[in-house]
């Protein structure tokens, strides 16, 4: 992109940015190799303006208040705001992509979308959002995505801006979590997303996911059990002889979660894998958890569970019950009692069987 046009478009984010307006503070470090720029006439609005290598730039600003949860409201005024970069720079600024949604660990959302100018994907348009709080960004960079999520992961809030609670809420918004300091909640990518996904957390020395199923995905409540038992059997890496039988565990929430757990082949118990389903509303969600303590993991992550921002109270009181079967899985020890009474019974049957008669 030729220096000119870099100028022009930063010149136009500056004039439509420190339109934007709200308040509070928030804290945006910049990245390696990066330095704070000066701005001439800036707004108090901007929260951050960048500078970097070969003609990179950076800038964000506070929104007024927007409905950053609504795909297609962003995705208009992101577009409007390109036309308007385009409008006042007379550069070419083409669509690169659409809007994608990312998380970061420290609360962070962005919704983004990518354009070219002059032909070239060297910009990234976002509306960045801490919970409370939206701002708008605009960075030009020669790896635009990288930088970005460089700068977003760095953000630090004050308490002005966040709650200081450590509550965590899913992709959805359906999910609430209230974890322990030493839980770990992960960012989750747009293709991540796409999948299913919409939690993941590490914790205990072990890790958790939460995938969602669609209602056409998601089995009857008669079925439930007996689809989570076919799906722990097909795990080649478990070992049998360390099943759990399955058991259920009633959320904060309300719905139920039906869960099994064993180790892992050559590992011991120790070395654990475990899967759940919970119903919720109309549709599901699969759980899955690796490590040591997989199975304590599932239960101190559940146990903390409330409804999110976006559930209907309605829907959620009617997610059908579901209950763990008794002795899904015969227990070790279940085994090896069954075996003790089989040798015993053919032992005595043999030995103490009257000898027949001879004539």
């Amino acid at each position: 992109m030729r220096k000119s046009a870099k100028i022009k478009i930063l010149s136009a984010a500056l004039i439509i940015l420190s339109r934007a307006g709200a308040f509070a503070h928030i804290s945006v470090p910049p990245p390696p190799a990066w330095t704070e720029a000066a701005i001439q006439n800036s707004s108090t609005d901007t929260v951050a303006f960048f500078k970097g290598p070969s003609g990179s730039s950076f800038i964000m600003t506070r929104l007024r208040p927007m409905d950053a949860k609504s795909h297609p409201a962003v995705l208009s005024f992101l577009i409007d705001v390109l036309n308007s970069l385009e409008e006042k720079t007379g550069i070419p600024l083409d669509l690169g992509s659409q809007l994608r949604e990312v998380h970061f660990n420290n609360g962070i959302k962005a919704l983004s979308l990518s354009a070219k100018a002059d032909g070239k994907p060297r910009l990234i348009l976002s509306v960045v959002s801490d919970g409370n709080k939206n701002y708008l960004a605009l960075i030009n960079s020669a790896i635009p995505e990288l930088t970005l999520h460089s700068i977003l992961r760095s953000i630090r809030t004050s308490p002005s801006e966040i709650e200081s609670s450590p509550q965590t809420t899913s992709v959805d918004g359906q999910l609430l979590f209230q974890l322990p300091d030493n839980f770990h909640p992960q960012d989750i990518s747009s293709s991540e997303r796409n999948s299913g996904l919409v939690f993941s957390v590490s914790g205990l020395g072990s890790s958790l996911s939460i995938k969602k199923l669609s209602p056409q995905e998601t089995p009857s409540p008669t079925d439930a059990s007996e689809i989570l038992k076919k799906n722990f059997k097909s795990l080649s890496s478990i070992d049998r002889w360390l099943i759990s039988p399955e058991k259920n565990l009633t959320t904060p929430a309300g719905p139920e979660l039906i869960y099994l757990s064993a180790g892992v082949k050559g590992e011991g118990a120790l070395n654990a894998k475990a899967l759940g389903y919970m119903p919720w509303c109309y549709w599901s969600y699969e759980v899955s958890a690796e490590g040591p303590r997989s199975e304590e993991l599932i239960i101190a992550v559940f146990k903390s569970l409330t409804p999110g921002p976006s559930v209907i109270e309605r829907l959620l009181k009617e997610t059908p019950r579901l209950k763990a079967s008794k002795n899904a899985f015969p227990s070790k020890a279940e085994l090896i009692l069954a075996l003790v009474l089989t040798v015993l019974a053919a032992y005595f049957t043999f030995h103490y069987r009257k000898p027949k008669k001879s004539r």
